[in-house]
């Protein structure tokens, strides 16, 4: 699995793998005078790819996506990035990283996965999947993070089509060599990545805790409640004044009175057994105006 090559020391993984972390790319609508487009926000998965995971973290961690562009956008299929603005940034990290197991995800819409060319040759382009490109799986494509936020704004990138020669997009040569100095001069419109961080996880709001009295309250308000609904059903039958001792006797109850809780519950307890005979005494006494009918 997974969790147990990262345990053996694979290249690229940490000794143990590690949690999910989360990285923002703030993006600019284009190349060229591009105002904030606003973030996206990935949520990295080890245990999908933890070679994979790893070498994100490190090319992030070393502001390499930073003014990258995205040169290879093809609508319905994926948004591709990763050739740095600086050509002379990819010399350290050209040595490909091992492939990752498959299966834990898949090339489904909003993951995130690392471009390869073959078996072990990932290195430091991405994609993100607009589609359900399922096929991707068995080639070797293995999704390392997913789109938390913000999957509105991929939608929206510049489409550049295919690459040259055989599209009208970038050319994927010409931008390794030249990096953005090519793009400025010949695809200014191409959507950018102005930087890319890891921050913490978003702590999810804590979820209100009753204390034991008051769990015991309102479970006794509840009970009490259902009581009620039982005597209110006796009143019906012609038995309202008992029905109404019993219902003042349950509100007491649920309030307390001041009283300890073993004797709270105990009056709970002879609440709901007087309200259960008044229930029984009604239906007996429905069943007897029925004989005299038939009578």
């Amino acid at each position: 699995s997974p969790l147990a090559l990262a345990a053996a020391g694979a290249p690229g993984a940490r000794a143990t793998s590690p949690a999910p972390f989360h990285v923002v790319l703030q993006l600019q609508d284009h190349l060229v005078g591009g105002a904030p487009a606003g973030e996206v926000r990935l949520r990295v998965e080890p245990e999908w790819a933890p070679r994979g995971a790893e070498r994100f973290r490190e090319l992030v961690e070393a502001g390499f996506y930073d003014n990258a562009c995205f040169f290879r956008v093809i609508d319905g299929f994926m948004a591709q990035v990763g050739i740095p603005a600086d050509p002379g940034a990819s010399a350290a990290w050209r040595h490909a990283i091992a492939d990752d197991p498959q299966g834990l995800a898949s090339n489904t819409r909003g993951h995130v996965t690392f471009a390869t060319a073959g078996r072990n040759t990932r290195t430091f382009q991405i994609f993100f999947n607009y589609g359900n490109n399922h096929f991707l799986d068995r080639q070797g494509f293995t999704p390392f993070a997913f789109v938390e936020e913000g999957m509105e704004l991929i939608d929206q990138l510049h489409k550049t089509g295919e690459g040259q020669p055989s599209g009208p997009g970038p050319n994927q040569g010409k931008l390794q060599q030249l990096g953005n100095a090519y793009l400025e001069e010949s695809f200014s419109q191409v959507s950018c990545i102005s930087s890319a961080r890891i921050v913490a996880a978003v702590e999810a709001k804590p979820v209100m805790q009753l204390d034991d009295d008051a769990v015991k309250a309102t479970a006794l308000r509840d009970s009490v409640d259902a009581a009620g609904a039982l005597a209110d059903s006796a009143s019906a039958t012609g038995f309202g004044a008992e029905s109404s001792f019993t219902s003042r006797f349950g509100l007491a109850v649920a309030q307390g009175e001041g009283l300890p809780g073993g004797a709270t519950a105990a009056l709970l307890v002879l609440t709901v057994l007087a309200t259960l005979l008044l229930c029984f005494r009604a239906n007996s006494a429905k069943l007897q105006v029925n004989r005299d009918l038939e009578a």
